[in-house]
């Protein structure tokens, strides 16, 4: 060996050594450790403990690796296994979980400046494990500073779930990218992974921007918040799935930017969560300036849920998109916002459908009433459908039998002239039983109702007469026959 080749070969040997040139550092199945810590060289295959520069790629199946310091990495790589990261500040350029479990707890704040993504992607080679788990507890942290948060974003046969309890944070920064849940990939129309993010407790994401792609659900449970601070696409336009927003709990979800719900996407609201937008939420569609894009959408308001809106304005396109209010203590927009039912004017009608159709499902006591700043409804001409449903099937009231009153929609602003008259001739072509503009669904055969106009015309509402059907007359005095038998036997 002459003394350049041996200069060469030492340089190569020193910073190998040293960390100065990347190098792939594995914890490897031929290892015999079943735990340890990440600090520890005996954790790591040929005993180097990965730097700054490297790479560290986990592949032992069943195995617990320990992170309780700083640790700075150029990639972290887990293909399998279990990761605890429980305090100090764990960084990396690009952190992929790829398979296995991430766990991040204590005061742990894990901090990715590139991509933190989950999902095994298209390279099997190292798999070994069918399910990539991320849990955040505690008061730990995860940030992102430019791709943002992938939860299954190349997830292709493996299912990712990322779950953020207690009063952990995830933060991303980049406004092009935040948080993204589902597979975008252009190769994922056969994937069957599905992408899950729950959070719940107390905790709180701070997204830039919300994206939900192929097979991707988003809960939000607890008293936990979601707020997305640019744009939120909800919906699938290249791989045509749906995906699903679950808000529940005394959940909030705060909208700050322009959000749409497409592509048969169901953002479902219950119990006592709040949905707040402070600009347009479109419905139905993934573009605000472009009718071609137009597909459909459905809003399911539930139980106590709430939307508010801070005089901005709520949109449906499409002809089988829907807004739906279930249930009688429904606050939507509490008359603080500008409301407009849909674009489907005559010209539009071809380009992007009718505005679909607001539905109000009554439960025992009866339905909630759609407040709004303004409402607009689309030309009688242009609904080529329904535009609003009434249902009364679960209707039941504790008083029984009676005439009960309910307003469906009321703006706390007078209308003009154009949509005032436009809801008169729903409600007219109801009155004769024409269910091409208004569907009556009635509790009871022998129900009937009438259309009412108050406030000036601000309000339009429902008078509903409720007749029990026979065979409930039979169950109620057979339960009061039974109770009088019981009163009896006691005397």
């Amino acid at each position: 060996m002459n003394l350049k080749t041996l200069f060469y070969a030492s340089l190569t040997f020193a910073c190998s050594s040293t960390g100065l040139i990347a190098a792939d550092v594995w914890r490897a199945p031929i290892e015999d450790v079943p735990e340890g810590d990440w600090s520890d060289s005996l954790t790591w295959a040929g005993g180097n403990v990965p730097t700054s520069s490297d790479t560290a790629k986990i592949d032992k199946y069943g195995s617990v690796t320990n992170s309780s310091t700083d640790e700075s990495i150029n990639r972290l790589d887990l293909f399998s296994g279990t990761l605890n990261v429980t305090s100090g500040t764990f960084s990396a350029s690009v952190s992929m979980v790829r398979a296995g479990t991430l766990n991040i707890s204590g005061t742990a704040d894990f901090q990715t400046t590139s991509a933190f993504n989950s999902g095994d992607g298209e390279d099997h080679r190292y798999i070994h494990e069918d399910q990539t788990v991320i849990n955040v507890y505690g008061d730990a942290k995860v940030t992102d500073k430019n791709w943002g948060v992938l939860i299954g974003e190349e997830a292709n046969t493996i299912d990712s779930v990322a779950n953020f309890y207690g009063n952990s944070v995830i933060t991303t920064a980049n406004n092009n990218n935040g948080v993204k849940i589902g597979n975008s990939r252009t190769w994922a129309e056969s994937a069957t992974a599905k992408s899950t993010l729950n959070v719940f407790e107390n905790s709180t994401v701070n997204a830039s921007t919300l994206y939900l792609y192929k097979n991707a659900e988003l809960n939000v449970y607890g008293d936990a918040v979601f707020n997305a601070s640019n744009k939120a696409y909800l919906g699938d336009t290249k791989t045509n799935t749906v995906a699903k927003v679950d808000l529940k709990g005394n959940s909030v979800m705060n909208l700050k930017n322009y959000s749409f719900i497409s592509n048969a996407a169901i953002i479902t609201v219950s119990e006592n969560a709040t949905l707040n937008f402070t600009q347009n939420l479109l419905v139905g569609t993934s573009d605000n300036s472009n009718s071609a894009n137009t597909t459909s959408g459905h809003l399911i308001l539930k139980d106590n849920a709430k939307l508010t809106a801070q005089n901005h304005t709520l949109i449906m396109y499409g002809d089988k998109s829907t807004i739906e209010l279930h249930g009688s203590n429904i606050k939507p927009a509490d008359g603080q916002s500008y409301m407009v039912k849909c674009l489907g004017l005559t010209e539009q009608a071809d380009s992007i459908g009718t505005g679909g159709t607001m539905k109000f499902v009554a439960d025992k006591n009866g339905i909630s009433t759609f407040k709004a700043g303004w409402i607009e409804y689309a030309d009688v001409d242009a609904q080529t459908s329904y535009a609003l449903e009434l249902d009364f099937s679960n209707f039941a009231p504790a008083e029984g039998e009676g005439t009960y009153s309910f307003n469906v929609i009321s703006s706390a602003n007078n209308w003009n002239g154009r949509e005032a008259g436009i809801m008169q001739t729903y409600f007219n072509e109801a009155e004769i039983g024409n269910e091409d503009l208004v569907k009556i669904i009635k509790a009871n055969d022998a129900d009937s109702y009438e259309f009412f106009i108050a406030d000036g015309g601000r309000t339009f509402g429902i008078t509903y007469n409720y007749v029990p059907e026979p065979s409930t007359y039979a169950a109620i005095f057979g339960a009061l026959a039974l109770a009088f038998a019981a009163y009896r036997r006691k005397k």
